[in-house]
């Protein structure tokens, strides 16, 4: 694919106030109505004359060059992202008359202005030896290579867009690895948390932008008589937020818990907590709580409501890259920029980097002082290396590139962030460019056993067979003869749990080395992060986000292989006393979706929805159910089954107050019924239907 082919004609250019379709006509008329002046104005910035030059030239103020320069920018609809951002839309403005209007550039492309950093009176990178233009010119990257990072980033950008709602919650801060800087930050959100008139306080910014270092730090800095770290970053679910947090700032035990199973009576309880004493409240990763439209999904807007308005005596710490709708003009918000360019240049040198202080202040700010993307420029350099190696990596050449590209599709900073992931996966070897891939499949953190699994060179010393196979003695010769060997160490949910006692298992010392070399490599490269030294470990959202768009689909054996070693350490039925019990049950259902064993995946939710219920898991089983049926839907193989799932799906609607959706899925689940003359399905249907309407108060 071409860069050519990737970009639409139309173009959609998003401000803060505006939303500007362009094409040719439009920029035309939008052209045509400047006035003589800034007319004057813009052509002189199209050839990359600075302020004062204009200024000088036209005989007026700069600070009037800058307020043509804004209207200008204004009018062709490329307004900054924060009102508050001084970034310079210098770039994009020479972008769009490339496009549109190229007789006015100059066509020499070694004049065309660097794009600039966050601040209008600073460029970046003006260190003459920072990669040259020439040698940009010379090295240039294909355009290919540019329309492959465009197709990554938004696959990534869609990933982050679907709400997800998980059982999992991160309550361990950050570790926070040669931090640096950030005292104008810091002593900003000191003043507003000892303020009592402010109880909520957010941290907005880019990914990797070091949002959750710098809430771990006053976490960990400041007195409350109660904290609590919620890192929502799996779309955690409300439940088993409030629950966690109520044991943690209330003392609340798991026998008091069982009483509060209704969401209305953890959002009071919650709330009373905070209102008692002085708490600090960190959610961490917010956004994955939002749909598209900033909106929260489910109780967490019951929750934020009532909070803004009744919600006193404590803080509310938060960090997102979008601010929530309900949330505008509540708070206060902290717009966080990269590091400034002394303390990134520390980073680098914590990181073992070399280098005068202008090459790596000059760095540091070509990369905007992002702190995610400096230490994996370190990771990827090595300790001990110059800063003048990062010219091979190509970020000079990747810019000249973006200059063709028009917005929206020109994300300067995920662009790169994607760029630098491309060179650390290019540099692995096959064995652990597999090995990083397949541990993305993994919805939550995880631990070293579970990573041997995946891990490509490690024979299969376990197994399992399913009880659809046992039950219909379907198992071929080839299958019977690659059981030789294997013994039936447990029987589980799903059916045989079977393990070769005489290989290797997952506790050899051998597996064991690989598999710590190989996490040792990746989080050497800043791919992999180590949970506060718990032997658990996770990626960061972007890193993981972009896994999975390199992931190929055939991953079947893999699946396979997770669902084989969740059956292996899940509790029965019996032995379920909190959610941690029951989760290796429902990573397996979502596995066995992914694989379209629907059928099983259905019956082992069923297995669990009574555990679920009794506990008040209503959103759980709404992402689980919903997953399945709406993956189902397509793919239709038992209609029995099928029909029973969606008449489940139906029932929480109903206990969840989504009363259209219960009716529109339960309608469609009374015609299967009907169609395959099942009377008591047909039945269940119409009577969930009648509570849905009664609950309605028809």
């Amino acid at each position: 694919m071409s860069l050519g082919d990737y970009i639409e004609y139309t173009d959609v250019y998003c401000g803060c106030d505006v939303l500007i379709v362009m094409n040719q006509q439009h920029f035309n008329a939008v052209f045509n109505r400047l006035t003589e002046r800034r007319r004057e104005v813009l052509l002189k910035l199209l050839v990359n004359e600075k302020d004062e030059a204009i200024a000088e030239s036209l005989h007026i103020q700069k600070s009037t060059v800058r307020k043509h320069r804004e209207e200008i920018c204004k009018l062709f609809g490329l307004n900054n992202e924060f009102p508050d951002e001084r970034r310079s839309k210098l770039p994009e403005l020479i972008a769009l008359f490339a496009k549109y209007k190229p007789e006015l550039l100059n066509r020499n492309i070694s004049e065309l202005p660097q794009t600039e950093n966050f601040s209008e009176d600073k460029t970046i990178s003006e260190n003459p030896d920072f990669v040259g233009r020439e040698e940009a010119i010379a090295n240039s990257i294909p355009e290919n290579h540019l329309a492959e990072l465009l197709r990554i980033l938004q696959g990534m950008q869609q990933q982050e867009q679907k709400p997800i709602s998980s059982a999992n919650l991160i309550s361990i801060p950050p570790t926070r690895e040669n931090w640096q800087g950030r005292n104008t930050e810091i002593q900003k959100l000191q003043t507003w948390l000892v303020d009592t008139k402010i109880k909520t306080i957010g941290i907005q910014g880019l990914s990797g932008v070091g949002k959750s270092w710098l809430a771990s730090y006053m976490f960990e800095s400041t007195d409350f008589e109660a904290k609590f770290w919620a890192d929502v970053r799996q779309g955690t679910d409300f439940t088993v937020f409030a629950q966690n947090a109520l044991m943690k700032l209330a003392g609340t035990s798991p026998e008091q818990l069982t009483a509060l199973r209704e969401p209305e009576q953890l959002i009071f309880a919650l709330l009373d907590t905070l209102k008692k004493r002085p708490c600090l409240l960190v959610i961490d990763n917010l956004e994955t709580l939002l749909d598209q439209n900033r909106h929260f999904i489910g109780i967490y807007k019951d929750f934020f409501i009532r909070w803004i308005e009744n919600g006193v005596g404590s803080k509310l710490l938060l960090t997102t890259q979008t601010q929530p709708e309900v949330m505008e003009g509540h708070g206060y918000w902290l717009p966080l920029q990269g590091l400034e360019a002394i303390d990134g240049a520390r980073l680098l040198q914590g990181f073992g980097i070399v280098g005068s202080d202008k090459e790596l202040q000059d760095f540091s700010k070509y990369l905007n002082g992002h702190p995610k993307m400096l230490q994996l420029v370190a990771s990827k350099l090595k300790s001990g290396n110059h800063i003048k190696e990062a010219e091979k990596i190509g970020f000079r050449q990747l810019d000249l590139l973006l200059n063709k590209v028009p917005m929206p599709y020109r994300d300067r900073e995920r662009i790169f962030f994607v760029w630098i992931l491309e060179q650390h996966f290019e540099n692995l070897a096959s064995d652990l460019k597999c090995f990083f891939l397949s541990l993305s499949l993994y919805r939550s953190s995880f631990n070293q056993d579970a990573a041997t699994v995946v891990l490509n060179n490690n024979q299969l010393t376990s197994k399992l067979i399913l009880n659809d196979k046992l039950s219909q003695g379907s198992l071929s010769d080839n299958e019977i003869s690659s059981l030789k060997g294997f013994d039936v160490v447990k029987i589980s949910t799903w059916g045989m749990v079977l393990t070769n006692l005489n290989s290797q298992d997952v506790e050899d010392p051998n597996n064991y080395w690989q598999t710590q070399q190989a996490i040792n490599e990746l989080t050497s490269r800043s791919l992999l992060d180590v949970i506060n030294q718990e032997q658990q470990f996770q990626f960061h959202p972007f890193v993981l986000h972009y896994a999975r768009q390199k992931i190929d689909n055939q991953q079947d054996s893999l699946r396979d292989r997770i669902i084989t070693y969740y059956a292996s350490i899940a509790k029965i039925g019996e032995e379920w006393q909190k959610l941690e019990d029951v989760m290796p049950h429902l990573e397996v259902i979502y596995h066995l979706v992914q694989l379209k064993k629907y059928v099983i995946a259905f019956d082992t939710l069923r297995l669990c929805k009574g555990f679920l219920d009794s506990q008040g898991y209503y959103s759980i089983q709404l992402e689980l159910y919903e997953n399945l049926v709406f993956s189902w839907e397509s793919n239709e193989v038992n209609k029995l089954s099928f029909a029973a799932a969606m008449i489940d799906l139906g029932s929480i609607y109903t206990r969840m107050g989504q009363y259209q959706k219960a009716i529109n899925i339960l309608k469609k689940a009374l015609l299967i019924e009907r169609e395959i003359s099942n009377k008591q399905g047909e039945t269940a249907a119409l009577n969930n239907l009648g509570l849905v309407y009664q609950d309605m108060g028809n």
